[in-house]
């Protein structure tokens, strides 16, 4: 939650590489191997930043761009 609140802020100008951040924690666990409290962290914050009102219309090329690749695996 304070991820997302923060990044309510900051992102994009100060905080550019947050979704990158946010599905590099995804990418190198997994619910056998990693750590689940990581991958359920970063799910949720996901959840939160996309539902909340941090994002806007400008935002959405660059989310596109990292997360689409990263649902397609």
């Amino acid at each position: 939650m304070a991820i997302a609140t923060i990044a309510h802020w900051d992102y994009p100008s100060q905080w550019p590489n947050l979704v990158e951040n946010l599905l590099q924690c995804l990418e190198s666990n997994t619910p056998h191997s990693g750590n689940s409290n990581l991958i359920k962290g970063s799910l949720c914050c996901l959840d939160m930043f996309a539902n909340g009102d941090s994002l806007s219309d400008e935002h959405l090329p660059q989310l596109l761009k990292l997360l689409l690749p990263a649902m397609f695996k």
